[in-house]
């Protein structure tokens, strides 16, 4: 079976806090796309139940734990997440000791460093639940069927919009010496190939001596994108691989682009059909806003109804 007959393969780490954001996402596939797409999500098993409730006629997504192939460290006992709460910015020993866990957003990079565990080969699209479809695509949009693969290389000329101690980190964690920190490899949907996943975890325990996860997990804070991207570019070095710089989304990375967007969300969608024909947009979700308040009108603007 070739890449083109297999369709995409979509996966997303969540959670119930995002659920609505994941449904809707859902809803823009569904219209947009234009090739088969299996779609698995990946969230706390207490709250797979609500995730297969609410998507019981989503026959092309796979609900699964993330506790089965995210090491038991990252999860702080229960009498350690209680104790936290009490203690609140007092925490900040426990929260570094062995029974500190880690927070959600650093278990969702295991989650998408896990891919190999859910796919056996190809490439896969990592697609958060803070991401909508906002126009028709197919396969060769995301993945070429034929031809180099892809990586995923962002040139910002906005200092802020790079990333450079999550660049160093990651060259710290595969052992290599400082290199140019004005790039990233950061984008939604990211384009990951399950070999390369493999080859990276490899690399990680062959230069730090350990379990990649344990190895990941003693490292705090770390970029999957970044580490991932310097990999394949600076290590691995895979033939014919076309560099892709052109971003598949547009964003809502604040308020005052919210506000905007609420008020004329054809005025965005305009404006990026004027770039270079972005597939997405991303509707940041540490902003504040909860699902509710724009669901309606991005169903109202995307798929040509309020509710569908």
């Amino acid at each position: 079976m070739n890449a083109a007959s297999a369709g995409l393969q979509f996966f997303t780490p969540s959670y119930a806090g995002d659920l609505e954001r994941f449904v809707l996402l859902r809803q823009t596939v569904r219209h947009f796309a234009r090739c088969a797409v299996a779609h698995v999500v990946a969230v706390p098993r207490r709250d797979v139940h609500s995730f297969r409730r609410a998507l019981a006629d989503d026959t092309a997504t796979r609900v699964l734990a993330q506790e089965d192939f995210v090491s038991p460290i990252f999860y702080a006992p229960a009498w350690s997440r209680r104790l936290q709460r009490v203690l609140g910015k007092r925490a900040w020993r426990l929260e570094r000791s062995r029974f500190g866990g880690r927070p959600g957003w650093i278990v969702q990079q295991i989650v998408k460093l896990s891919a190999p565990e859910v796919f056996q080969t190809g490439a896969v699209c990592l697609v958060d639940s803070d991401l909508l479809f906002i126009r028709p695509f197919a396969h060769d949009d995301l993945v070429p069927t034929s031809g180099p693969r892809i990586l995923m290389r962002m040139e910002p000329d906005d200092v802020t919009a790079q990333h450079p101690s999550h660049m160093r980190r990651s060259r710290e964690i595969l052992g290599l010496p400082p290199g140019s920190e004005r790039h990233h490899f950061m984008e939604s949907p990211g384009i990951w190939y399950v070999d390369w996943v493999r080859a990276l975890r490899t690399e990680i325990e062959h230069r730090q001596g350990k379990p990649w996860q344990r190895v990941l997990y003693d490292a705090g804070v770390f970029s999957e994108y970044l580490l991932c991207g310097i990999f394949v570019d600076e290590i691995l070095r895979p033939p014919q691989l076309r560099q892709r710089t052109a971003p598949f989304s547009v964003g809502i990375w604040n308020r005052g682009d919210f506000d905007r967007f609420v008020r004329d969300p054809q005025a965005l969608l305009r404006q990026a059909a004027e770039c270079e024909r972005p597939l997405s947009l991303v509707v940041q979700s540490n902003i504040g806003v909860e699902a509710a308040a724009y669901s309606a009108i991005v169903r109202a603007a995307l798929l040509g109804s309020a509710a569908e």
